[in-house]
C-alpha cells in the first residue's frame, strides 16, 4: 500500500471517529436545558425598533422573529415573492400594479392580530411605512423607502442644513393611501425592484401600541419632534415590540442568563420566554399558530 493510499485511509478513519463522537457536547456531559435553543451572535441587537435598526444582528434576531412584511421572498428566490400580510402579491396581471408601473395596491389580510391582541388594519400598514420613512435617523434605513416612493432625488427628510423639508409629510401622506382594507402605494416613477424593497422593509407594527407607549401619533404637527432621534433608546420600540410575527420581544439587561417564565399580555394569556443572547423572545399567543420551519427558524405564522 503506497503512502498516499495509507494517508487517505487514515483521514477517512479519523473523520468517521470524529463524527461518531460528535453530538454538540462533550462525551458523558449532560445537556443543559435541552428544550432551549441558544444561538451565539457576534453582537447585541442595536434596537428592536424597525424604524431605527439597520444592522444585521437586529434584523436577524429581532425583526424577522417579531415582525412581518406585506410580501416576502419565496424560499431562496430573490425574484419571486409570497404574500404575508397582504392577500396576494400585486402584479399587472392581477390588477395589483397599475399599467404605468407606479401604483402598487395591497389587500390586507383580515383576522391577523398583533402580539398585544389588537387587530391588524390597513391604517397600521400606512402608519408603519410612514413611520419608517419619516423617522429618518442619521445613517438609518429610511432612504430605502423614501427613494423609490418619493423619487431618488429624495433620500432624506432634511435639507442640507438639517432642517425638516416642509412638504415631506404631505408628499408621504399622499403617496400611501388607505381605502377600506387596501393600501395603495404610488411611486414617483416606475421602479421594478420595489417588491424586493417591500419584502424587507414593509415591516408592520401596531400604531395603537406605539402611541400608547409615547411614540409618534402619525400627525404632521408632531413630526419634527419624532424625526432623526439622537440615540437608539429614544425610539419607542427600542426595547419593546408589537408585531404580528411568531414572537414578541423585549430587550432585557445585557447577557442576563435565564430561562423560561410566564409573560402576561392583555387578552393573550400566558406564554413562555425564550432568551436569545440579550433579547427575550416570547411565543406570541395572539396568533393562528401553525408550526413551520422557515428562514432558519421554527415558530408560528400568520400566513394562510
Amino acid at each position: 500500500m503506497n503512502f498516499h493510499r495509507r494517508l487517505l485511509m487514515l483521514l477517512v478513519f479519523t473523520l468517521v471517529v470524529a463524527l461518531a463522537g460528535f453530538n454538540g457536547v462533550a462525551q458523558g456531559q449532560a445537556v443543559k436545558n435541552p428544550d432551549t435553543l441558544i444561538v451565539q451572535s457576534f453582537g447585541d441587537p442595536e434596537s428592536l425598533d424597525p424604524a431605527w435598526e439597520y444592522d444585521t444582528t437586529s434584523s436577524a434576531i429581532g425583526t424577522w422573529n417579531i415582525y412581518e412584511t406585506l410580501v416576502f421572498f419565496s424560499g431562496a428566490r430573490t425574484d419571486l415573492y409570497e404574500p404575508m400580510l397582504a392577500t396576494a402579491v400585486p402584479s399587472v396581471a392581477n390588477g395589483g400594479v397599475s399599467s404605468d408601473g407606479k401604483t402598487y395596491t395591497f389587500k390586507i389580510r383580515q383576522g391577523v392580530k398583533f402580539s398585544d391582541g389588537t387587530p391588524l388594519t390597513a391604517e397600521d400598514v400606512k402608519y408603519s411605512l410612514m413611520r419608517i420613512m419619516l423617522m429618518d435617523r442619521d445613517g438609518g434605513p429610511s432612504w430605502l423607502l423614501l427613494a423609490p416612493i418619493l423619487g431618488f432625488d429624495t433620500q432624506t427628510t432634511r435639507d442640507d442644513k438639517g432642517a425638516l423639508i416642509p412638504d415631506i409629510y404631505d408628499r408621504t401622506n399622499r403617496a400611501i393611501q388607505v381605502n377600506g382594507d387596501t393600501v395603495a402605494i404610488t411611486l414617483k416613477d416606475p421602479y421594478s425592484p420595489f417588491l424586493s424593497i417591500l419584502a424587507t422593509w414593509s415591516v408592520v407594527h401596531s400604531k395603537k401600541f406605539v402611541v400608547a407607549n409615547g411614540g409618534w401619533d402619525g400627525s404632521k404637527a408632531t413630526l419634527a419632534s419624532f424625526n432623526n432621534p439622537a440615540k437608539p433608546d429614544v425610539a419607542t420600540l427600542f426595547d419593546k415590540s408589537a408585531g404580528t410575527g411568531p414572537f414578541a420581544g423585549r430587550r432585557p439587561s445585557r447577557l442576563r442568563e435565564t430561562t423560561t417564565t410566564g409573560a402576561r399580555r392583555p387578552s393573550c394569556g400566558e406564554s413562555s420566554i425564550r432568551r436569545w443572547r440579550s433579547l427575550a423572545l416570547a411565543a406570541s399567543p395572539c396568533r393562528t399558530v401553525t408550526p413551520i420551519s422557515w428562514v432558519g427558524q421554527t415558530g408560528a405564522t400568520n400566513r394562510p
